[in-house]
């Protein structure tokens, strides 16, 4: 059948090492360890694992079939990622997103996410962009210092498969001023910021807030997480972060994107009504998101008629916004054979590979050739 590759802008690899058992974190601190200093080493040999989210799946948060040959859980094994995803499913470019950074916002020390944030950064590029050109890093950085994770950017700018900087989410929103030497560096060295689900959000003290009060179950909290996406947006906006840094782009994975064009409808009309409010937003907030912000397809919440789903890219202006993204090796997956499939031509095109070369600068024109390449028939064992 013939194939189409694409970029995927949202790969989760884990820190593998023998002490995996399958949970986030169980064999993080034996993966990183070489990576750590001798004193570092002994203050972390105390913990066993990183903190593990309250609100679980039921039936786990990988995709079985993706466990590796050896039996470790899924996504830690960069050779069979490459076997698996990169060949298995013509992927041109995979942005790679440690939800490990993440969950390293859930430890209280700042001290402590900044050190295993940087070791995290150095094994991924170690293990896995070495294994294969086509894996790109969305570096992870801490949100509890600014400077500290500014400092990080820098270190780790110059190595071209560093496309991105991971700015997990926290209680402050993303449009104050605490973040600004994150975003002065990232500018600086022309990297998005990479906003990304997962980071505890309601989990626990110090997480982005959930509205409304504390969920029950995991259904109802991944039902509303959105909404940390679109407070932070909506803060980027009237903080002027846009107008601050001119040339910043923002990329929202995995937090979904049917709620984009109500919220700059919104926005718009709040910034007409209170303009003296926020004299620094110089221009209607839907030009700012739809000149900086950039979305993931994964998780993609298809109604049951085409049409509505044509109407809603068309009102965010998909063809300029939204970029493809899988979510492996995770149970809720999509792939291009399941998704999008009655979209053709020019806004398959964007979706599948063209905002993401534009978005993620640092990919290069060959991946763009790659994609741009007649699909070829391929078998698939």
């Amino acid at each position: 059948m013939p194939t189409q590759k694409y970029v995927d802008v949202d790969v989760h690899p884990l820190v593998n090492a023998p002490l995996q058992t399958g949970l986030p974190g169980s064999g993080f601190f034996a993966g990183i360890r070489p990576y750590l200093t001798k004193d570092q080493q002994g203050h972390f040999d105390l913990r066993k694992q990183l903190p593990y989210p309250r609100y679980e799946i039921p039936f786990g948060n990988f995709s079985q079939d993706a466990l590796t040959p050896s039996g470790g859980p899924p996504g830690s094994d960069p050779a069979y990622a490459v076997k698996q995803h990169l060949d298995g499913h013509d992927v041109a470019a995979a942005i790679l997103s440690s939800l490990e950074a993440a969950y390293l916002t859930a430890l209280p020390n700042p001290d402590d996410t900044i050190v295993l944030s940087s070791a995290l950064n150095d094994y991924l590029i170690d293990h896995w962009l070495a294994i294969d050109p086509r894996f790109h890093l969305a570096i992870g950085v801490t949100p509890k210092d600014p400077l500290a994770s500014a400092a990080e950017v820098r270190r780790l700018a110059a190595n071209p498969q560093v496309v991105a900087v991971f700015l997990p989410t926290n209680d402050v929103a993303m449009g104050n001023r605490y973040f600004h030497p994150v975003y002065d560096a990232a500018q600086e060295c022309g990297l998005p910021i990479f906003s990304h689900v997962g980071s505890g959000e309601g989990d626990f003290r110090g997480a982005a807030a959930l509205p409304g009060g504390q969920p029950s179950h995991f259904a109802e909290r991944r039902a509303i997480f959105s909404t940390v996406a679109q407070a932070n947006l909506s803060s980027l906006v009237f903080e002027g972060v846009f107008e601050r840094f001119p040339k910043l782009k923002f990329v929202f994975v995995e937090w979904g994107f049917a709620w984009a064009p109500p919220l700059m409808w919104s926005m718009d009309a709040r910034w007409r009504a209170l303009r003296p409010e926020t004299p620094w937003v110089r221009r209607p907030p839907s030009e700012y998101v739809l000149e900086r912000v950039r979305w993931s397809t994964q998780p993609l919440d298809e109604p049951a008629k085409p049409e509505h789903l044509t109407a809603l890219l068309d009102m965010m202006q998909a063809e300029r916004t939204l970029m493809f993204a899988t979510d492996y090796p995770h149970w809720d997956n999509e792939f291009p054979s399941r998704v999008l499939s009655g979209i053709d031509g020019r806004l398959k095109r964007r979706i599948m590979y063209e905002n993401a070369l534009e978005t993620f600068e640092r990919l290069g024109p060959e991946i763009g050739s790659a994609c741009a390449e007649e699909p070829v028939a391929a078998a698939r064992s």
